[in-house]
């Protein structure tokens, strides 16, 4: 009987969580359909986004593919909405895209509930990754012809994928994760980060030997994808050079230290300090998944060396972030029990990530704004949301007010775990089972 009233609430659970999770992602798709104008700065052709519309209209018209690299590698996306039978290439993209963003949210409910019990926990950080501004759901009614959506997509399942075959060691998952990285990688070169964690999970080298059958099996989404994006190179011709070695030591060199940081409280928002406390038992969360430590390494040096915008590719590691932050504060429920601290955490969240203001237009008719965290208007200068882009002045205000922020948080959380007894602090990081 017991176990049978069980099954029922965990299903009721389960139910509750995927209404929650898809509510709040229609209601923001509504909103942003409603109140977020599209790019309109020369026509919404910029950055990249012009590469990818070029892309697509060879295809169309069955020309070659010559452009700029990297950006020309990335055919995948391009090659989707030039064959839909859809005149306007801007709704394809935008309906390619909005299908990889909605399935996103239903890989990042499943890989989440490796890590985290609470089904209420996950609704919340689901939530607040769709409210983000520069999060895939809504800036896609911003620009929707754009590879990080797909991108982000590929990443999630590719985790979901390695964390199924590290506790199962199944041949359908390999199969699967060799798969998704030889379609991934036509979308976006950086999913071939993907079979560098599959390697340290399958841990090829046991007690200073190497298993040459575990060896084997690791390599071979990482054969797959670099033979796929081996022909990508060989078949498409470039109208000048790239290299990446070279474009990371640049932006080594040219992005400041605070800059940099102040790109991480942008995309992640103050919530991120609260895992310098009981930092303990997280490393010993990402000792148990080699995966998620390969995945955040990646990302702290892409965000740091791959290009100005630092907070992009924070988003990339959206799944590995709110894996840590959701353990956190599963283990640390106490913090969530005082309401002055967790209102403090949740309206400074929904001021970081934007949650009252659309993103403005970039173009030069703009009104003063408030800053506290960010610009807060819709009207405001598009730039002035950087870090990197943000005159020094702007970017200073903003890191100060963050510095402000976190620093009165950690001391309140601080505060409310030192109160409790030594043997409920900090408890040990418990292995959570998914939810059927």
């Amino acid at each position: 009987m017991r176990a049978s009233a069980s099954s029922k609430e965990v299903f009721e659970h389960s139910l509750l969580e995927w209404l929650v999770v898809t509510l709040t992602f229609l209601l923001t798709n509504v909103v942003c359909a409603l109140t977020q104008p599209a790019l309109s700065f020369m026509g919404g052709h910029v950055w990249e986004v012009n590469i990818y519309y070029e892309i697509a209209e060879h295809f169309r018209h069955s020309l070659p593919i010559v452009g700029v690299a990297p950006a020309v590698y990335r055919i995948g996306i391009s090659w989707l909405a030039a064959a839909l039978p859809i005149a306007d290439l801007s709704r394809s993209f935008f309906y390619i895209n909005l299908l990889s963003n909605a399935l996103t949210i239903v890989f990042l409910v499943l890989l989440l509930r490796y890590f985290i019990a609470s089904w209420k926990l996950r609704a919340v950080l689901i939530g607040f990754y769709i409210i983000h501004w520069l999060a895939p759901t809504r800036f896609l009614y911003f620009v929707s012809a754009d590879s990080d959506s797909a991108a982000i997509f590929f990443l999630t399942v590719g985790l979901y994928l390695i964390e199924r075959w590290r506790r199962k060691e199944t041949l359908l998952e390999l199969v699967l994760l060799c798969l998704l990285v030889a379609v991934g990688v036509f979308v976006r070169e950086i999913i071939l980060i993907l079979p560098i964690m599959f390697i340290v999970t399958v841990q090829p080298v046991e007690d200073g030997r190497i298993n040459a059958r575990r060896l084997m099996i690791a390599l071979i989404p990482l054969v797959c994808g670099a033979i796929v994006f081996a022909g990508i190179r060989m078949s498409i011709a470039t109208t000048a050079s790239f290299s990446f070695a070279s474009s990371a030591l640049n932006w080594a060199y040219a992005k400041p230290l605070p800059g940099y940081i102040l790109g991480g409280f942008i995309a992640i928002g103050p919530v991120l300090v609260l895992l310098a406390l009981d930092w303990k038992t997280t490393r010993a969360l990402l000792r148990e998944n080699p995966a998620l430590i390969a995945f955040a390494l990646i990302i702290v040096f892409l965000s740091f060396c791959g290009g100005s915008d630092t907070e992009r590719f924070f988003l990339w590691g959206t799944p590995v972030i709110l894996i840590l932050i959701g353990s956190w504060f599963e283990r640390n429920r106490r913090i969530t029990q005082n309401a002055g601290l967790l209102i403090l955490i949740i309206t400074m969240q929904l001021v970081s990530e934007r949650a009252f203001w659309s993103t403005p237009d970039l173009g030069y008719a703009v009104q003063n704004s408030l800053i506290f965290l960010t610009s807060m208007s819709s009207t405001a200068y598009y730039l002035f949301l950087f870090s990197y882009h943000a005159p020094k002045a702007v970017s200073a205000l903003m890191l100060i007010e963050y510095a402000a922020v976190a620093t009165v948080i950690l001391a309140w959380a601080y505060f409310r775990l030192v109160r409790i007894a030594p043997s409920d602090r900090f408890p040990e990081p418990v292995e959570v089972q998914p939810t059927r």
